[in-house]
């Protein structure tokens, strides 16, 4: 039928000249620059057995109670939307599965990867919103993954018959220079609290927006280490605490006879010095890990003071876990800031 109505078309070709084509060449170039609109389904961009969706159903089965009722916004009242708990206790626990530790790097990831997109489903996440999730809610989540966990060796899922216990060198977010003795801490303390009362007050004379500004950022960074300095003091307490019930000949100096000087970092209270795997000592945790050898679950996750090798090797082997925890529940403990190359 096409035939017989178009058959008298003329046939076409691109011109031709004596050299060749007449004309430039016609091509469909990219346009980045273009402002358009997508027809996108989330649900499509994902696979049936992608792990981002055994994720969100294993959250979808949690009771966050707990977590609902710490939200402010509430309906008919002001103030915007609170991101929904669920999805930033999503998103650690993939992002914890995917190796993935830093709450910027998981903000970025929820711009432009896939199966962060599809948890988030159009909901914008920040990091400071990622962050402070992890930090505020710390004992809440411990409690829902221990009941995950203690659920799963109820249904003979996980077994406690065999338990696996290692440990893991983790450098620390401090210097070997911030390591202080007790009577540096002193000396700083009172040199911070001057501080902060002189810009207190320069602060409060401030004569216009921008002085105010300058000043309020001198005075909180003098704060921030006003208080870096009062946890390195009770951290000193604590490990003299310790020192002093130790054995003499682990806490005299061989060649001194007197007392091994304790010192503590101002910048990572929490931080030891610790032998590494290449032989170097560096600032610092030694995590301590407990998990079901079949099903590789985490029953527990601890960071402990150990001091070198064969107090890391002592300890590893006789610490205990009371409270079972999944692998998810390394992102509730104490931050630790590590990095690959610091993996030991």
């Amino acid at each position: 039928m096409a035939d017989e109505l178009f058959k008298d078309l003329p046939s076409s070709s691109a011109p031709k000249g004596e050299d060749g084509w007449v004309g430039s060449a016609r091509v469909s170039r990219p346009e980045r620059d273009q402002i358009g609109w997508e027809m996108v389904d989330l649900d499509q961009l994902v696979g049936p057995d992608d792990p981002v969706r055994l994720v969100a159903s294993f959250v979808a089965g949690l009771n966050l109670a707990a977590l609902y009722e710490k939200i402010e916004a509430r309906a008919h009242g002001p103030g915007r939307n609170a991101i929904d708990p669920a999805l930033l206790l999503s998103l650690w626990l993939y992002a914890t599965v995917d190796g993935v530790g830093s709450a910027r790097e998981v903000a970025r990831l929820c711009e432009r990867d896939l199966p962060y997109r599809w948890l988030c489903g159009g909901v914008s996440v920040n990091y400071h919103a990622l962050s402070d999730f992890r930090s505020s809610h710390v004992e809440v989540i411990d409690r829902l993954l221990t009941d995950s966990v203690t659920a799963l060796v109820a249904d003979g899922l996980v077994s406690l018959a065999d338990v696996a216990h290692d440990s893991v060198k983790v450098r620390a977010n401090a210097g070997s220079s911030s390591f202080r003795r007790s009577g540096r801490l002193e000396q700083i303390r009172s040199k911070m609290e001057e501080r902060v009362a002189g810009l207190r007050a320069e602060l409060e004379g401030a004569p216009d927006a921008s002085a105010k500004r300058k000043a309020a950022a001198r005075e909180r960074a003098a704060r921030e280490t006003l208080a870096n300095t009062k946890r390195a003091q009770e951290r000193m307490r604590e490990l003299e605490a310790a020192r002093a019930k130790q054995r003499k000949k682990d806490r005299v100096d061989p060649k001194t006879g007197k007392n091994k000087p304790v010192r503590v970092s101002t910048t990572d209270p929490q931080a030891r010095i610790l032998a590494m795997a290449g032989g170097e000592r560096r600032p610092a945790h030694s995590l301590q890990i407990s998990a079901d050898p079949k099903t590789l679950v985490a029953l527990g996750v601890r960071v402990h003071d150990s001091c070198g090798r064969r107090s890391s090797r002592s300890r590893s082997a006789t610490a205990s876990c009371p409270r079972p925890c999944s692998p998810i529940a390394a992102f509730a403990t104490r931050p630790i800031s590590p990095s690959p190359m610091s993996m030991a």
